[in-house]
């Protein structure tokens, strides 16, 4: 099956879903009852409460489509290619949900592109509803069939138990995954909780096909939220999961191609690098210690760790801010712009380290003449005709193909002549 995984920038959120969170069904007399308003945890928590609500100063809305006019081709027939902002701050997390294009112009609670499973992530007012009318009513249906229940945007409820404030993991589909990827959700540490929370919504998902009847008798389908860990949290390892399933999100509208976008998979990724291999949690880099009043609490404006190394990086790290700013450009420069890179699982470190050595130092980015350059544009120009004159000359032959791999020719020709 021929698919690409193309990543995208996701929302980071945390959701709590209490008592029988684990099987699809409604609440019982002794569950405690989601305390989904955020302004009701104000009273025993202001100053965390106040830090959350500052999240709000994250208010700046970039239209990345604007900005990277091709992701609109990379998404085509794809409701990313409609409408694509970098994410604000969890204040305005229902917000842009509602004012997304994606989520279409709905007349009534039946019409509207999307399902209900676009809200999951969104507020607390999810697991409320989830633990009022059960998982698999929850996931039956439109977008707009919750849209007058859905009032409160991310906070409190999200990632605390409502009865003893603990940290809190009850979102069906994190405890899913967490046991298809063969752990014990019993074991999990008060560490690791730290990040865990955040994986309830900072992870790579599909909305699974479920049918179901309900109590009247009627048969449903509903598009439960279902993490692919199955055969591990490795980008390999969902690929390989999806091709068992023959799954697809959507096909390319240009190209035809089946395709596999990667929604935010921030805690695979987190996994798998050194941080969490050292004990580092989310909550460390994003919502370290702060003294108020003389209380030392968590601070819930969440936010990047560059924008407070002292509380964060630095704590591990001993360069000075000036130095440990001019790491991260440089990291920055060789490896977040548009070329992919992949050499870390190189089993030999000699070979790694002289990869990187000559990546970072020339920050990835080769400096070419202006005589270098025009060679260049002619060996592409000379492989695409050649390629246009085949095709038109030998009609339906089998042959070799440079097709998408014109590049190949004025890169060999750099390297050898």
């Amino acid at each position: 099956m021929n698919k690409r995984l193309i990543s995208s920038v996701g929302i980071l959120a945390a959701l709590l879903f209490i008592g029988t969170a684990s099987i699809p069904g409604t609440a019982t007399a002794e569950t405690v009852q989601v305390k989904s308003n955020n302004s009701a945890w104000a009273t025993s928590y202001p100053h965390q409460y106040g830090t959350w609500k500052k999240t709000a100063e994250s208010d700046e809305i970039t239209d990345l489509l604007k900005k990277k006019p091709q992701l609109a081709v990379l998404w085509a027939g794809y409701g990313f290619a409609k409408d694509y902002n970098a994410p604000r701050g969890h204040f305005y997390a229902l917000q842009s949900n509602q004012n997304t294009l994606r989520t279409g112009a709905p007349v009534d609670a039946k019409t509207g592109p999307m399902p209900t499973a676009c809200w999951t992530c969104k507020s607390p007012d999810v697991p409320r509803l989830i633990q009022n009318d059960g998982e698999l009513e929850f996931f039956t249906g439109k977008w707009a069939k919750y849209g007058v229940e859905i009032a409160n945007s991310i906070g409190c409820a999200d990632c605390h138990d409502s009865k003893t404030a603990e940290l809190a993991v009850g979102r069906p589909s994190l405890q899913r995954g967490i046991e298809s990827a063969g752990l014990d959700m019993k074991e999990v540490s008060e560490t690791e909780m730290r990040s865990l929370v955040c994986a309830q919504c900072h992870v790579e998902y599909y909305f699974k096909k479920t049918e179901w009847t309900d109590a009247a008798g009627n048969e449903k389908v509903a598009k439960v939220v279902t993490l692919p860990w199955a055969n591990g949290m490795t980008v390999e390892g969902m690929e390989s999961y999806y091709d068992a399933i023959e799954f697809k999100d959507w096909t390319h509208k240009i190209s035809k191609t089946p395709m596999l976008k990667a929604q935010h998979p921030g805690y695979e990724i987190f996994k798998s690098g050194m941080h969490a291999q050292n004990g580092v949690t989310c909550a460390d880099c994003h919502m370290p210690d702060t003294k108020i009043e003389g209380e030392v609490i968590t601070d819930h404006q969440i936010k990047s760790s560059l924008d407070q190394m002292m509380e964060t990086c630095l704590n591990c790290h001993e360069e000075t801010p000036e130095q440990f700013k001019e790491i991260v450009e440089v990291l920055k420069q060789t490896y977040c712009r548009s070329l992919g890179i992949e050499f870390t699982h190189i089993p030999i470190m000699a070979e790694r380290k002289w990869l990187q050595d000559r990546m970072e130092g020339s920050r990835n980015k080769l400096e070419l003449s202006r005589e270098k350059k025009l060679a260049t544009l002619k060996k592409l120009l000379q492989a695409t005709k050649f390629e246009t004159f085949i095709h038109r000359k030998f009609v339906g032959q089998k042959r070799f193909s440079l097709e998408g791999g014109e590049s190949l020719i004025p890169l060999l020709d750099l390297f050898y002549f």
